[in-house]
């Protein structure tokens, strides 16, 4: 059987990246907000004129466009590194699933729902405990939801100002979820590291 691979450099990695996707979002989610309340203050007639509009719409359009480019280069790493953790378990013979599973089961409808958190369990090790599994399914949690709204989003366009402030009010809650799972995330992937360090190697 191969050897397990060491998750050392690709962890640092996905810390990393995941790290950047933190802060971009957090000023994704400012702006968002502030171009709701601009767009509020106008609608109310409160003095905010054309270029305060264009401000609020270059911020957003500029911070948005970061999230996405980061959010890519993030999910790419990360889907790297989460196959080969799991690989190392297969390696091991205590992997529930095979290796490809941990890339196959983001993007199969309704088992993605599932089946890509339990396979972070596993990651986890046998001697996770409660506060691990509290800490990954609330970052599921806090991510999913996070992800549906950045998804509708990008469908959904808006009749009127009404509309566009109640998107933009949504997509900052989102982002600001995102921010919170991504900073979960980066503890998580901690702990993997040091649950792989400490597994037995392959036989």
């Amino acid at each position: 059987m191969r050897p397990v691979r060491s998750l050392l450099v690709l962890s640092r990695l996905t810390q990393a990246f995941v790290g950047v996707q933190i802060v971009i979002a957090a000023f994704s989610s400012h702006a968002l907000w502030s171009r709701a309340d601009t767009l509020t203050a106008f609608n109310d007639r409160l003095g905010v004129g054309e270029r305060h509009l264009d401000s609020a719409d270059t911020r957003v359009l500029v911070t948005s466009l970061l999230f996405s480019m980061t959010y890519l280069i993030a999910a790419v790493t990360f889907l790297v590194w989460f196959h080969a953790a799991y690989q190392n378990l297969e390696r091991r013979g205590v992997a529930k699933h095979t290796s490809g599973w941990a890339i196959g089961a983001w993007f199969v409808p309704v088992l993605g729902m599932w089946r890509p958190v339990k396979i972070a369990e596993e990651l986890l090790g046998p001697d996770s405990g409660p506060q691990d599994k509290a800490l990954l399914w609330t970052w599921w949690i806090l991510w999913v939801p996070s992800m549906l709204i950045w998804s509708v989003a990008f469908v959904i366009l808006p009749d009127d100002i009404d509309d566009l402030i109640a998107l933009d009010s949504w997509s900052a809650v989102g982002r600001a979820g995102h921010v919170a799972a991504g900073a979960i995330l980066v503890v998580l992937v901690r702990r993997v590291l040091r649950a792989d360090a400490a597994a037995a190697p392959a036989t």
